[in-house]
């Protein structure tokens, strides 16, 4: 008898299927939803990762979490860290090509002391949003935290400065002697070869910036001893100890429209540099100096007649192409710009096409240029254009594509001419009978001198001899015996009385003499004969 098989009942799909099937599907839904909410992974590079730990760091703006470290791994190369940190989705929005990251950790710094309250919850990684829209998943990270706190109502601006460096990392922003700004940063471009300064203007008065509005440098005390003289610059006394910058809008421009931050600003080293004007249009010339060129600077002046009419440029102009005249090429060349806006021609392109043609025929009539001392004390030399006399050496019309203007000799060449012309004119001078006519004259002074010289030793021999010594003791004699004879014929004297006396008495029998005299004047004979008797006397008739 053949054994009964059991009975199996077939069926279909079994419901218990679905059980792991909706878990699957749950499970997809939930990896899909956590990795549709989940933010942007972001890598920020430090110089090291101090303070860091995965899995730890929150990375926040303006203390709201928005995201944390995931990993922090060494550079290949050494030269910092990388990190990897998850941004919430809400966040994603803040991650613009300009935002801003650092490490928030306790500093003490020359800026003050900063995150003390990381001491407890640890450091995290601050971020500032930018205001740019295009998205970024790369940063590099500040390794010294702004000085302006994110949201701080005002204008981040950028400087450039062609000076040498002297502004640090929290020099104030002055206006008109008020703080209203800091140096947020400085740094140095390589490829500009420009200090770049990152500055912050607090706001009210980030609305006086405008396009018009110039930034210069007052730091510390400034001598400028250039061509144009002496000058000395100082700022506030904070400035002077601090350092620090201002700015403001010339008075000969208008104020402009407000600044957004966008447009760069030069610095400029002091506020004469920064408010002189700016000329569009200018004509390049070339000068060729043989003189030395020690003294001129660029940015010399060029002057006609001590009016300012243009700028020296280069020194020693790279690029230029020798002509093949060896004294031409063993010049050195000078560009100046001349500014024909300076001397009423106008700003404009019709202004110095007029310039060119009237310097042109200028340049023709005999003007040319020369080095010339600025400044005694600083040697500083400046270029001077004028109309000379001296007669020029040949200078071509273009040299390596630029118009030439003729240069006379100054300094010591000059000089040299002078003295060459000078030795000229002694040469022509009769000096053979001035030399011997001066040699007769020296003959004859010494002889001179020698006979002087003899009345000397006659002199000392009749001084030294004993009776001339005598001489005086004799001549004290003489006069005090002469002394004593006028003593003795004096007012007071008996001589004098009787000689007074015999002199009265001699003047009384002159005057009784005098008729006598007088008779016998007169009559000489009247000694010998006595007075005639009268005549006879006559009987008278009857």
């Amino acid at each position: 008898m053949e054994a009964s098989r059991p009975e199996v009942e077939e069926s279909g799909w079994s419901p218990v299927w679905l059980i792991p099937l909706v878990a699957l599907l749950i499970g997809i839904w939930m990896v899909y939803s956590s990795m549709a909410n989940q933010g942007p992974l972001i890598t920020i590079t430090f110089a090291t990762a101090e303070g860091l730990e995965a899995g730890k760091t929150r990375i926040k703006t303006r203390s709201v979490d928005i995201g944390t470290v995931e990993s922090v791994m060494l550079n290949p190369g050494l030269d910092g860290i990388t990190v990897t940190a998850r941004i919430d989705k809400t966040a994603e929005s803040l991650l613009t090509q300009d935002a801003r990251l650092w490490v928030v950790r306790p500093r003490i710094g020359t800026t003050g002391v900063s995150g003390l309250d990381t001491l407890l919850s640890g450091a995290y990684i601050e971020l500032d949003p930018g205001k740019e829209s295009a998205g970024a998943k790369t940063f590099t990270g500040l390794e010294d935290i702004p000085l302006t706190s994110p949201g701080t109502p005002g204008l981040a601006l950028k400087l450039f400065s062609d000076t040498s460096h002297s502004l640090t990392v929290a020099d104030p922003v002055l206006y008109q002697g008020f703080r209203v700004g800091q140096v947020e940063s400085a740094s140095f471009d390589a490829d500009m070869k420009q200090a770049v300064y990152q500055v912050f203007i607090d706001a009210p008065y980030d609305r006086l910036i405008t396009e018009n509005t110039r930034f210069w440098n007052v730091a510390g005390i400034e001598f400028d001893a250039s061509a144009d003289g002496l000058r000395v610059t100082t700022g506030s006394l904070a400035s002077m100890l601090a350092g620090g910058i201002t700015f403001d809008v010339p008075p000969d421009l208008p104020l402009g429209q407000r600044s957004d931050g966008d447009q760069p600003f030069h610095l400029h080293p002091d506020k004469r540099s920064a408010f002189e004007h700016r000329y569009q249009y200018r004509a390049e010339y070339l000068v060729l100096l043989e003189d030395s060129v020690r003294g001129l600077t660029t940015g010399a002046p060029v002057e006609y007649r001590g009016i300012r009419i243009g700028t020296v440029a280069k020194i020693n102009v790279d690029g230029i192409e020798r002509s093949g005249d060896s004294h031409l090429d063993k010049m050195i060349p000078v560009l100046i710009y001349l500014e024909p806006g300076r001397i009423d021609y106008g700003d404009s392109q019709q202004g110095i096409d007029r310039f060119r043609r009237d310097f042109s025929e200028w340049i023709t009539a005999g003007l040319s240029a020369k080095l010339q001392t600025g400044n005694l004390l600083s040697g500083s030399q400046f270029v001077a254009i004028n109309f000379h006399d001296d007669e020029l050496p040949e200078f071509p019309e273009y040299y390596s594509g630029y118009s030439v203007i003729p240069t006379s000799q100054e300094g010591l060449e000059q000089i040299t001419h002078k003295i060459e012309k000078l030795l000229d004119k002694v040469n022509g001078l009769p000096l053979e009978n001035t030399m011997q006519q001066t040699n007769q004259m020296l003959v004859q002074l010494n002889a001179t001198l020698e006979k002087i010289e003899q009345f000397g030793h006659h002199t000392n021999s009749l001084l030294a001899d004993e009776n001339t010594r005598q001489l005086p003791a004799q001549l004290a004699d003489t006069l005090r015996s002469m002394d004593k004879a006028l003593a003795g014929v004096g007012p007071e004297s008996e001589n004098y009385r009787q000689a007074r006396q015999l002199m009265t008495d001699l003047q009384a029998a002159l005057g009784d003499l005098q008729p006598l005299l007088h008779e016998l004047n007169n009559k000489p004979s009247a000694l010998l004969f006595s007075e005639p008797k009268g005549d006879d006397i006559q009987p008278v008739a009857p």
